[in-house]
């Protein structure tokens, strides 16, 4: 069931929701560790007159641009509820190329559940005419699905590996 403007206007608003994916830490620790290693190296080479310092040196700079790089490359999904569109954002926060979404465009908030032996697993995305798009993750999967689906105004569909239950957002 969709909510009309005048339902959503009368409602409690809600503001501007963003949710900002974390860096990508293995990227960040292997490209460092390639950094530091190719430092030795160049150092090494250096004290002992070797040309091949400045290959290492210049992979040393090459490994720590692409790890600071991958620190800053960020994924973040914003819902602006005044608008009533969702922006996604790929890159650094000032530079990152984006696309908007309209609320019209959106079919539904699935929430896939899968529960492995190990440690369960959650992902919310917002499920559009044009694609899915997966919102990055959180500590509360499940409140963020529902805050997703009563500020869009969009069913909420929940997806486990056992069953498909559809709507659950409308129970009482």
């Amino acid at each position: 069931m969709r909510l009309t403007d005048e339902q959503l206007s009368s409602q409690n608003a809600i503001g501007d929701l963003t949710f900002r994916g974390s860096a990508h830490w293995t990227a960040v620790i292997f490209f460092s560790g390639m950094s530091i290693l190719h430092t030795c190296i160049a150092v090494g080479a250096f004290w002992h007159g070797r040309w091949e310092g400045y290959m290492s040196a210049m992979f040393a700079i090459v490994f720590t641009i692409v790890a600071a790089v991958s620190y800053w490359w960020r994924f973040e999904v914003a819902v602006q509820a005044d608008r009533r569109v969702v922006v996604t954002r790929v890159g650094p926060r000032v530079l990152g190329l984006g696309q908007e979404i309209s609320f019209a465009a959106v079919r539904s908030i699935r929430l896939t559940f899968l529960n492995p032996p190990e440690r369960p697993l959650w992902r919310v995305e917002i499920v559009c005419d044009a694609g899915d798009v997966e919102c990055p993750v959180t500590s509360v999967p499940r409140e963020q699905a529902l805050v997703l689906a009563m500020t869009i105004g969009a069913p909420l569909v929940k997806v486990s590996a056992d069953r498909i239950v559809n709507d659950i957002s409308n129970r009482g």
